[in-house]
């Protein structure tokens, strides 16, 4: 089976709901800066990854 989805946007909308559940009990813990830079990695890391999945060649059975 086959997933669809977007692991970036995953990882980032939950950050983003963390973050605003703290922030409605008064803390302030996770930054915008660190969700970006958080994002900003996984990002790096699915273009790696897609890169060298979608580059490879396909063994001959």
């Amino acid at each position: 089976m086959k997933k669809d989805g977007n692991i970036v946007v995953l990882i980032t909308g939950l950050l983003g709901a963390a973050k605003l559940a703290l922030e409605a009990f008064g803390y302030s813990i996770i930054t915008d800066e660190q969700i970006n830079a958080i994002a900003n990695g996984v990002a790096a890391a699915a273009t790696v990854v897609a890169a060298f999945l979608n580059n490879r060649k396909t063994q001959a059975e």
